[in-house]
């Protein structure tokens, strides 16, 4: 953050001690020193520092540097790092009606990424809720600055503009329709400040570089620098979205999002444990705490609801997950076909191996016979074994009733069902997806439960050797010793 100096025009004065010395002082550096937009910074940070009654229960954060992906200058948060709102700040007395084909772009943008903003020439202020303009003040005159006799004007309706937007927080988010959209947006914002950060070559290597260099010597020698982006980004909003599932009513942010990830995934424990700490870039953080923001101002309870209960039918994650592509990247999805096998096809070859299973292999139980085991090389997000599962659940219950489903889970499902996944993204919704999935069927995961999805290239059959010092390379060689154990000494019959 940038220091404030004390002799900034709006040093410690509130809005009502807005004078003419302090316009004076910002026309008398706009002339002699031909100030750039950069420097006027601490008179802002100064103001919004000093505005709120109780101003220590604030936070004025200031970017640390300009990105070429585009955040806007300032962020404003509570003590407990909620979310106010952001500002954006043009060049002293810029027109911002006549701003640069660029800098429109970008702050329509932003209108669309950011729930509050408030763009600034400092001298007129534009207050913008949910992309839509609710307020604007001019506190002076362009020409009067000029000649060095600025003069203040509507100083009572400027206070009340900043107190709207100190005042109104996030709306809460009530559907998964609206969620997917709102993740989608900040998730593709998140994936360009990865990429761009992997881009500044600084001499310093930074920890999402270490993070690029582990997933290339360990698992994905051939991952390029923008694949590596996008699966940063999607992992890193899929891990907030199964924290806060987990998290319940419990308080949720970034920071605490770690507590929620289970013991049993180590790999994405590890990856949270690395996102909730403070090494983490300045732009990936501020990202990665509105994603988590949303979250928590989101009616989990409602979504869960939503997924099981409103005829989604039953894999309400992939409606999720395509609701949230399509909006994140479609263009990108197309190209990779980044498509999931409909669910009738999946429920059609399910349904058909598990008659096999009982009629032509004998095992008069199908998917739920202790002696079958199974095996999706490339899961994806886990369709096929999901579907899988709710046959296993309808033979059991139709035969013996369903008091013993849980038993089955924890001897049969969760010992011999197994999936393999070498894109992160999909590993961690699958994860997520089974964790609900059994929940909903009325077995609760405990943290010694794991379903043995693993990370792994599913035709790469060499044993993979840890490499020390390497930044999750424990973690990602566990993963790939355990997968290379069901390669090759497991029985798959399925």
């Amino acid at each position: 953050m940038m220091t404030t100096s004390n002799s900034s025009p709006f040093a410690a004065c509130a809005v009502s001690n807005v004078t003419r010395e302090s316009l004076s002082s910002i026309s008398v550096s706009c002339v002699e020193r031909e100030a750039s937009e950069r420097s006027y910074y601490p008179v802002l940070e100064n103001l919004l520092n000093e505005f709120p009654k109780e101003a220590k229960k604030y936070s004025v954060l200031v970017e640390s540097r300009k990105s070429s992906v585009g955040i806007p200058d300032f962020k404003v948060e509570t003590s407990k790092n909620l979310l106010i709102g952001y500002i954006e700040a043009k060049d002293l007395g810029k027109d911002l009606d006549r701003l640069s084909k660029g800098e429109q772009e970008q702050i329509e943008k932003y209108l669309k990424e950011y729930p509050k903003l408030i763009v600034t020439n400092f001298i007129e202020f534009r207050l913008y809720e949910n992309g839509e303009k609710v307020d604007s003040v001019l506190i002076s005159q362009p020409i009067t600055l000029k000649l060095k006799q600025p003069v203040l004007t509507n100083e009572p309706k400027f206070k009340g503009l900043l107190e709207r937007f100190y005042s109104t927080i996030i709306p809460k988010v009530y559907s998964s329709k609206q969620l997917a959209e709102l993740l989608a947006r900040k998730t593709h914002v998140l994936r360009d400040l990865v990429r761009e950060e992997i881009d500044l070559g600084d001499n310093e290597t930074t920890s999402t570089e270490e993070l690029l260099d582990a997933f290339k010597k360990t698992l994905r020698p051939d991952i390029s620098e923008d694949d590596f982006a996008d699966m940063y980004a999607q992992t890193v909003t899929y891990g907030l979205f199964s924290a806060r599932l987990n998290a319940g009513e419990k308080d949720f942010n970034r920071a605490t999002a770690y507590d929620y990830i289970p013991q049993t995934i180590p790999l994405l424990k590890r990856i949270f444990f690395l996102i909730s700490g403070q090494n983490i870039q300045q732009h990936i953080k501020w990202q990665a705490d509105e994603i988590a923001e949303i979250l928590a101002n989101t009616d989990i309870d409602k979504i869960q609801n939503e997924f099981f209960k409103q005829g989604k039918g039953r894999d309400p994650i992939i409606h999720f997950y395509e609701t949230f592509l399509s909006e994140y990247d479609p263009k990108e999805r197309a190209k990779r076909g980044v498509y999931y096998t409909p669910e009738p096809v999946v429920s059609y070859i399910t349904k058909s191996i598990h008659k096999l299973l009982k009629y032509k292999f004998m095992k008069k139980d199908g998917f739920a016979d202790n002696s079958v085991t199974v095996l999706d090389p490339a899961a994806g997000t886990l369709t096929f074994l999901a579907n899988a599962i709710y046959l296993a659940k309808d033979e059991l219950v139709s035969r013996y009733g369903s008091g013993s489903w849980n038993s089955l889970v924890k001897e049969h499902i969760l010992k011999n069902f197994y999936a393999f996944e070498i894109l992160m993204a999909p590993y961690t919704v699958g994860h997520l997806k089974i964790a609900l999935l059994l929940k909903e069927s009325g077995y609760e995961m405990t943290e010694q439960d794991r379903f043995k999805l693993y990370l792994t290239n599913t035709l790469d059959f060499e044993k993979v050797e840890e490499l020390p010092l390497l930044m999750l390379a424990k973690e990602i060689t566990d993963e790939s010793k355990k997968a290379f154990d069901i390669k090759t000494k497991e029985p798959v019959l399925v």
